[in-house]
């Protein structure tokens, strides 16, 4: 009777076997948070056990053919994750996301139909660059979810993908397209079959069960009221920005640096609401939220202050860098193109308030944002679509 020798047929079957088992409790233990992304992370984690089956029957067949379905469905399963992450932020764009799926299929797809047939090694090369792209926007879509995703499920789904990342750097060096490991001995055999299974299995729970915990996590603290989000979008709300503002205002004093508050109105909101609905409106709200949070930088905290207005704390930012992100979101809300539901296109503007100091050390936050909204007056007054710094005679008029 023969020994049984493992080999990587086993590892990428286990770790198959274990992307299906994962995928079942995600079905099992997910489906209240259905909508919110996780039927398409669900959908990336069989795409996951299907690559590794895939390559698993490469390395025993050598067919050609399971060689490019394992690398499409390797691809596809950083795609849909992609989108599940984007679902999960309500930043979900049709055709954004749709590109973001298929067009590394299709660059995979054209690869193979160059490089196949006489050079397996360049083939394989490239769809592992195409993959560590990938990777790479998904890490940077997490880093941008960081500030505004409460819980420890957001650690765990970016250490899975900075696992995938560094698994991957090898592979970018490398024309090879199946494991050698004649040269190994019994002993160093089991050891690399089971580092394999472990980094692989390792990834896939942490990305997987990580992302769970967001969606659970995010629930939990929207009843409960600990991360203070609004539900509309999912920025954070007015008790938030209190807490912020005090913190932000003894640190700019210990610091001796300035402090910038903005705050941002949406022009003729109550008209936009009689004329296309309350619906609309809600549309409009969550467009100029994602606007601010990709102009945002990650020390910066955007909150939806009341209804149609929203308001930005900058810390360390000058008169003139608060002067130039301004401008930018000026521009960038009223250049945008905005459709509603019903396919009307609406034109949005914002009124935007500025008020930059540096705080004293008993300076209590209600004065910055006396100074904003003394600045914003003064922007609505003048028609909107632009912004107003604050000025001494401004605040004394409020006292």
């Amino acid at each position: 009777m023969k020994h049984f020798i493992p080999d990587f047929l086993t590892a990428f079957s286990m770790s198959a076997m274990t992307a299906f088992i994962v995928s079942w409790l995600m079905w099992m233990l997910g489906q209240p948070y259905w909508r919110q992304g996780l039927g398409l992370a669900l959908l990336s984690t069989l795409s996951y056990a299907l690559a590794y089956g895939s390559y698993s029957l490469y390395q025993v067949l050598s067919g050609l053919s399971w060689l490019v379905a394992s690398k499409l469905f390797m691809s596809l399963a950083v795609g849909l994750f992609t989108v599940a992450l984007q679902v999960f932020r309500h930043n979900h764009h049709f055709k954004r996301d749709l590109m973001t799926v298929v067009l590394p299929l299709l660059s995979i797809c054209g690869c193979a139909g160059l490089f196949l047939t006489e050079h397996v090694g360049k083939f394989s090369q490239w769809q592992s660059t195409v993959v560590f792209i990938q990777t790479l926007y998904c890490i940077r879509i997490l880093l941008q979810m960081r500030s505004r995703t409460p819980g420890s499920g957001w650690r765990y789904v970016t250490l899975g993908m900075l696992i995938q990342l560094a698994g991957l750097v090898p592979l970018l060096s490398t024309r090879q397209t199946s494991i050698e490991i004649s040269s190994l001995s019994t002993s160093n055999l089991i050891l690399v079959l089971w580092l394999v299974c472990l980094v692989l299995v390792l990834k896939l729970l942490l990305v997987s069960f990580g992302f769970m915990l967001m969606l659970r996590d995010r629930t939990g603290a929207l009843q409960q009221g600990q991360a203070k989000l609004d539900y509309l979008t999912q920025l954070p709300t007015r008790s938030a920005l209190i807490q912020g503002l005090q913190h932000a205002t003894i640190q700019a004093s210990s610091e001796t640096v300035p402090l910038t508050l903005m705050i941002i109105d949406i022009d003729h909101f109550d008209q936009l609401n009689r004329e296309h609905g309350h619906l609309a409106g809600d549309q409009v709200i969550q467009h100029v939220a994602k606007t601010l949070e990709q102009q945002c930088r990650a020390t910066d905290l955007a909150v939806r202050y009341c209804a149609a207005q929203f308001v930005l704390l900058l810390p360390n930012t000058t008169i003139q860098g608060a002067e130039v992100l301004a401008q930018r979101l000026c521009d960038t809300v009223r250049s945008q193109p905005f459709t509603l539901i019903n396919n009307s296109p609406i034109s949005i503007t914002v009124s935007i308030g500025v008020h930059c100091c540096i705080p004293a050390a008993d300076s209590p936050w209600q004065s910055l944002m006396a100074g904003a909204k003394a600045a914003l007056f003064s922007a609505k007054q003048q028609d909107g679509n632009g912004f107003v710094l604050s000025t001494p005679s401004m605040l004394n008029s409020t006292r």
